[in-house]
């Protein structure tokens, strides 16, 4: 079985992981100044540089802290990634649910503002529409206007969202783009 071995010096990886072959010693290898940096590496740890070997175990490194100006740009291209990621909504009844799954990106939602329009000028009439699941519907004045408040709800509590995060992260209680991504963001589906 192959050995690998780390050039560890203060604590920490600093050079390349050599792993010879069965056969080889490390002595072979490498000038003998140089020998006592090697260190046996365990079978099923893989360090790099950078890691720490403190009293026989090989360690990552912490993860980095990310400021809060990198926290709050994370925080806006995760909102973004949402609020554009597209919304599922009723425009039936609790009765007769219909659902559309509707894309929130720039185009759709004019296309949309466009519809809503439409509805506005001819309340008794019927749009056509194509949701994303491709199949077409035929929605009345007020499905279209369902349609419409539904997806400007879902946008807007993105932006709910957001501001909670912003504020917390100012706060300093949201310290990691996992905390941010555990936030209670609005399900796209």
């Amino acid at each position: 079985m192959p050995t690998s071995y780390a050039c560890v010096q203060n604590g920490k990886v600093v050079g390349p992981i050599y792993v010879l072959p069965d056969g080889y010693s490390i002595e072979t290898v490498l000038h003998p100044d140089i020998l006592p940096d090697y260190i046996v590496v365990p079978s099923g740890v893989d360090p790099v540089q950078g890691w720490s070997y403190v009293d026989g175990t090989f360690s990552p490194p912490p993860p980095v802290a990310l400021s809060k100006a990198q926290l709050l740009q994370y925080a806006f291209v995760r909102q973004n990634m949402i609020a554009h990621g597209g919304a599922s909504v009723n425009v039936g009844t609790s009765s007769a649910p219909l659902m559309i799954a509707c894309a929130t990106d720039v185009v759709s939602l004019s296309l949309l503002a466009t519809a809503v329009s439409v509805a506005a000028a001819n309340p008794s009439g019927i749009t056509a529409w194509v949701p994303t699941s491709g199949s077409p519907v035929t929605l009345s004045a007020a499905q279209v206007e369902a349609l419409n408040t539904a997806v400007a709800a879902f946008i807007q509590s993105t932006f709910a969202t957001l501001a909670a995060v912003a504020a917390a992260i100012n706060a300093g209680t949201i310290t990691t783009e996992a905390q941010i991504d555990a936030a209670a963001w609005p399900a796209n589906s």
